[in-house]
């Protein structure tokens, strides 16, 4: 029926929308000194793993295409993020040092 394809598309729109919210937030936190890249690097098999599990479980349906289009983005998502992490690190810590001379 109609609905239920509607209903399917719902919970993947929504899905997909919080999901890639997911490095804004990580990014975020970095950047007011709560997660520091080092911990998330230190963490990193234990993030993919969770990322894998939760949208496993997230993910409606049971094809190995859904659960790829969402995974990957979020592991590639993960990285960058420790990327923009180690930036925003380098950033801060060079005034501190030229200031210091």
């Amino acid at each position: 029926p109609p609905q239920s394809f509607l209903s399917l598309l719902l919970v993947l729109i929504v899905a997909f929308g919080v999901a890639f919210l997911f490095p804004v937030v990580l990014s975020g936190l970095e950047l007011a000194n709560v997660v520091s890249p080092t911990a998330l690097i230190r963490h990193r098999r234990a993030a993919w793993l969770t990322i894998i599990v939760v949208v496993a479980v997230v993910i409606p349906t049971n094809d190995p295409y859904s659960l790829t289009a969402m995974t990957v983005p979020l592991l590639v998502f993960y990285e960058l993020s420790i990327l923009v992490g180690k930036l925003a690190l380098r950033r801060r810590q060079r005034p501190s040092a030229a200031a210091s001379q």
